[in-house]
């Protein structure tokens, strides 16, 4: 009988981080070992970006929807951001996420 090998599911997680309220200062200092950290993981991250204040001119946090093969990647990687080190981050939001709507097409 051949020998049958384990495709890899690569799945869609969602993170949501919300920065403790007063810390921008944390937020500017780390800014620049957070962007080289998630540069590492182009390849894995769907989309990304903060979310700011009414008039935009605040980060309150940010968000991924980043592929995985599991929960526990996503809470090494989520874990290992240099925002999440420095202790910026009030809440951390990780779930598994299902593009339903307005999905890209795949690339060819």
């Amino acid at each position: 009988m051949p020998r049958m090998e384990r495709e890899t599911r690569e799945v869609l997680f969602l993170i949501v981080n919300i920065d403790k309220p007063g810390r921008n200062d944390l937020r500017l200092a780390n800014r620049p070992a957070q962007h080289d950290y998630i540069e590492a993981f182009r390849d894995r991250i769907r989309f990304a970006g903060p979310t700011v204040t009414e008039d935009g001119t605040m980060s309150t946090g940010n968000m991924f929807v980043i592929e995985a093969e599991s929960y526990e990647e996503v809470l090494a990687f989520a874990r290992d951001d240099p925002y999440y080190k420095a202790g910026l981050f009030d809440t951390t939001l990780i779930r598994p996420w299902k593009w339903t709507f307005n999905e890209p097409p795949e690339a060819p």
